[in-house]
């Protein structure tokens, strides 16, 4: 019972060491050169970001972990990191507009006039 509980107690002490974290550093690019206000967010981990007016940014991540950007005027990206993305010494990140299309509009022949009041 004493080596169970004991090994149970190394599994556990060496799995949390194989989660090392680590500070990923990038910059984002985005076609008008105005990437501010950007949300980066480590899915695992639940923790998020945004980018400074630059576009750069700085997020703790772990192998395997999932970031998102997102922001209202640009498509989101999810970028999963990788060994090979952690040994970069910076991560550049392109997002493209986000263009909202509308199905349809209607057009009527209604006739429309200004009401001024009467003086």
């Amino acid at each position: 019972m004493r080596f169970f509980c004991f090994l149970i107690f190394f599994i556990v002490y060496f799995s949390s060491f194989s989660q090392e974290r680590s500070l990923l550093k990038g910059q984002i690019l985005t076609p008008d050169a105005e990437a501010s206000s950007i949300n980066i967010i480590n899915l695992t981990s639940k923790q998020g970001t945004t980018n400074s007016s630059e576009g750069l940014f700085e997020v703790e991540v772990s192998v395997n972990d999932t970031l998102l950007f997102s922001s209202v005027q640009y498509e989101s990206r999810e970028i999963i990191v990788t060994r090979k993305v952690l040994k970069k010494p910076f991560l550049t990140v392109l997002l493209v507009e986000k263009v909202d299309e509308l199905s349809e509009v209607n057009i009527s022949d209604i006739t429309l006039a200004a009401i001024l009041p009467q003086i």
